[in-house]
């Protein structure tokens, strides 16, 4: 799975997020185990059967379209969901779900930025979730995506736990409320900042999460830290 933005200029101006023929606003879905394009030195890889345009319609890379800035994204360890984080460009920050069986699922952008927007809705799939813009407790400017919380801490089970680039925010939500076909307001967020904060120094510019095989989480700054979410 390939997470690529839409090319940079604001608001998208040639439709690279809606173009299935392009690469770009994408998230794409190759299989790395062997070669179907031998003479094309760029493509060496094969195209999964049931990709949505694998035989016609549109690039046969494409896994899902209309997406902005998808920054860091996961696979839930239980479920195979795949969570998506994408940067919004001037209102919005929105949290994406695909399940095994949402190929071909298009995220609106630039038709629609998380839920704002214009004209019809037909075919597109809103975000599970968003925020808006702002320096307030469940605001935030760029998202950074994060992990469906599967360790050691009993009272994380099941949140999905995520955070703001810009801010350094970081909150959860139950992921039995992020539902297809609806969007949780981000009132439903718990702020985890400060419960997450370290004992010393800070966590700055949340720029990404990991997690290991007992499925504790890391979280990642931007001035090259990482810390682990134990019990308190």
């Amino acid at each position: 799975y390939v997470a690529v933005g839409d090319g940079g200029s604001a608001n998208d101006p040639p439709n690279n997020a809606q173009n299935r023929d392009v690469l770009l606003g994408k998230m794409l879905r190759i299989d790395v185990g062997g070669d179907a394009f031998p003479n094309d030195p760029a493509r060496d890889y094969r195209i999964p059967a049931n990709n949505p345009f694998s035989a016609s319609g549109g690039a046969p890379e494409i896994w899902a379209l209309g997406l902005r800035n998808p920054f860091r994204n996961s696979f839930d360890r239980v479920t195979g969901n795949l969570w998506i984080g994408d940067v919004g460009q001037g209102a919005r920050e929105e949290i994406n779900l695909m399940r095994a069986g949402d190929g071909g699922a298009n995220f609106g952008w630039k038709l629609f930025e998380g839920t704002l927007g214009g004209g019809s809705t037909a075919g597109l799939t809103f975000p599970v979730t968003e925020y808006s813009h702002g320096s307030g407790p469940l605001q935030g400017n760029s998202v950074t995506g994060g992990y469906v919380y599967r360790g050691p801490v009993e009272s994380l089970q099941g949140l999905y736990i995520f955070g703001d680039f810009v801010r350094g925010a970081l909150w959860s939500v139950p992921i039995a409320q992020l539902v297809p076909g609806t969007t949780l307001p981000s009132s439903s967020f718990t702020v985890r900042t400060q419960s997450f904060a370290p004992a010393t120094g800070a966590i700055n510019n949340v720029a990404s999460f990991g997690q290991d095989q007992a499925g504790n989480l890391y979280i990642v700054d931007f001035d090259g830290e990482i810390f682990v979410i134990e019990p308190g």
